[in-house]
């Protein structure tokens, strides 16, 4: 307690410098503070010094390196703000300085400073050493050697040249140039007038970038689009994405060094169920849609394929019972393909007048949407005895994901642009059927309600950045078995309250690391699960080595 009288002990310190104080429980004695800890008094003192150093101009405090941090010479931990609360990140702590945490600027300035105080600690070595030798000879020769520039990391002498390619491409990479789209702005300003639990359009969202791999420039070494044997990715950008993917890249470069064009697995009936187009039974896919997942680009189906099948076996891992439809059957794509048919197509040769062309592609169209419903309704009665059904549907240029409970006749959209409804309303209609045909087959289902499934839209799910096209990115979270959305659907909007509405790019990074080792453990690796026995990877003496990656003797080479 402070005496009537006495100093302000605390007076001229910063909120973090006297609340540290503070919480130490000094003992004021003649306007001073007094600690039982000798430690404790040094810092007091430590803080004074710094604090009028500070009034004075001759000490400026830079972000977290403030007074206080500067007295205890420690560095502030990520998780707590010293001097203000023990649950409080530094983000939060020094509101001020906020924008500076949103870029690699203060890593930048560390870098800087490390290699400045380790030039002036080699400079006094230098100097330490020439005085030596020349009070050892007797001469008197102050001329100082010259410090070697290459003893300078080259990276940090690249940042110090402004307007250096290096440069460039740092704060480019870490510059977020989306915009939220007008319209997606106008309708989350507009008044709630959806009934509880149904999320507005929420897709101005920022995201977060730490490597900014969508959008490196191009390079002579790594060009923006897909060339064959040129790397995904720079090197210093291969270097922070996961290890899986970097394992991936490395298997890639060997592969086209060899000349392997692509990859295929087995098509997995277990799966997928029967397959309703005889010739896309197998999963085929190349170096390009590899490409696409390490820049962040647009998903291709069949990494949504591949993705489905690995959660299968993570279905059995943690015990749930989860089915998967075909993505490339039940696409908007096949289904509609009919209707763009030219005039001059093979299928409408024996059409002699365009009323007649159009009836055959209507005719066609009408066939294509039996065919997918048949194929649901099949999928339903095989797996009634799964707790839901996800159908990974591919609409124009985005994915969205249905979830399909049968027997009590629910459908919950999880999208993440929240399209309007009458986008899908035909999908909605071919599970609608797909549901009729399910319940007359005698498939369990609730009698209390009709039968007609109810669908619920606009799910508060994670939503996308507006211009973005991570969609795929999402479709991958919204069908991880092991996430929140497939063990526990009811909690999803608790989950998303606590992790935000959006995913940055360290989620999607860590999407497309799950996605590489599933590729190189079970499609690439002769013992796995969905290995094709008739690809080249097994048939061409050429490509032996590449499916044998794990042997130490392959890795060595890396």
């Amino acid at each position: 307690m402070i005496v009537a009288g006495q100093p302000d002990p605390f007076e001229g310190l910063d909120d973090r410098g006297w609340q540290w104080l503070a919480a130490r429980e000094p003992t004021i004695i003649d306007g001073k503070l007094h600690f039982t800890s000798s430690k404790t008094n040094l810092v007091a003192e430590r803080i004074k010094e710094l604090s009028e150093r500070q009034r004075k101009g001759e000490f400026t405090p830079n972000r977290d390196k403030d007074v206080l941090s500067e007295a205890l010479e420690t560095k502030e931990h990520g998780g707590h703000v010293r001097g203000v609360s023990s649950k409080m990140s530094i983000k939060e702590g020094f509101v001020r300085d906020r924008a500076s945490y949103r870029s690699h600027s203060r890593y930048k300035d560390d870098l800087v400073a490390a290699v400045e105080k380790a030039l002036e600690n080699r400079f006094k070595d230098y100097f330490n050493t020439a005085v030596a030798e020349h009070q050892a000879s007797g001469e008197v020769n102050w001329q100082m050697p010259l410090v070697d520039t290459q003893l300078v990391p080259r990276v940090i002498r690249a940042y110090e040249k402004e307007g250096s390619d290096i440069t460039t491409r740092w704060h480019e990479r870490n510059r977020s140039t989306r915009k939220p789209d007008t319209a997606s702005t106008t309708a989350a300003t507009m008044p709630s007038i959806r009934r509880s639990g149904f999320s507005q359009p929420c897709t101005d969202t920022e995201f977060h970038k730490t490597i900014g791999v969508d959008e490196i420039p191009e390079l002579l070494d790594c060009p923006q689009k897909f060339v064959y044997g040129k790397p995904f990715l720079p090197d210093w950008a291969i270097a922070e994405i996961p290890w899986e993917m970097q394992r991936m890249h490395n298997w890639y470069m060997r592969a086209c060094f060899l000349g392997l064009k692509g990859m295929q697995a087995q098509y997995p009936v277990d799966v997928f169920g029967p397959p309703i187009i005889i010739e896309a039974q197998d999963i085929n896919f190349d170096f390009q849609d590899l490409h696409d997942l390490f820049g962040l680009n647009m998903i291709d189906v069949q990494l949504i394929r591949l993705w489905c099948m690995m959660q299968e076996g993570d279905m059995h891992l943690a015990k749930e019972k989860i089915g998967f439809l075909d993505p490339f059957a039940i696409c908007e794509e096949r289904r509609k393909h009919p209707l763009s048919w030219e005039d001059n197509h093979d299928n409408l040769a024996g059409c002699k007048t365009k009323k007649a062309r159009d009836k055959k592609r209507k005719d066609e169209h009408l066939n294509a949407m039996k065919h997918v419903s048949a194929y649901i309704a099949h999928m339903m009665l095989k797996w009634k005895d799964r707790h839901y059904i996800w159908a990974p549907y591919h609409i124009g240029a985005h994915w969205i994901a249905f979830c399909i409970d049968v027997k009590m006749g629910h459908v919950i959209v999880y999208d993440s642009l929240d399209y309007p409804r009458k986008r899908y309303e035909e999908f909605i209609f071919v599970l609608q059927k797909a549901y009729h045909h399910y319940i007359k087959k005698g498939g369990g289902y609730n009698p209390d309600k009709p039968e007609e499934m109810t669908i619920r839209t606009n799910f508060p799910c994670h939503k996308q950045p507006a211009g973005s096209v991570y969609c795929g990115y999402y479709m991958y979270e919204f069908l991880r078995v092991l996430g929140r959305y497939a063990t526990d659907l009811e909690r999803v909007r608790a989950y998303l309250s606590y992790i935000g509405i959006r995913l940055d790019e360290k989620h999607l990074l860590a999407i497309g690391a799950d996605l590489c080792r599933f590729i190189l453990y079970e499609v690439v690796h002769p013992r796995s699960t969905y290995f094709h026995p008739e690809h080249v990877l097994a048939t061409d003496d050429k490509f032996s080595s590449l499916p044998k990656w794990e042997s130490q003797q392959y890795r060595s080479q890396d």
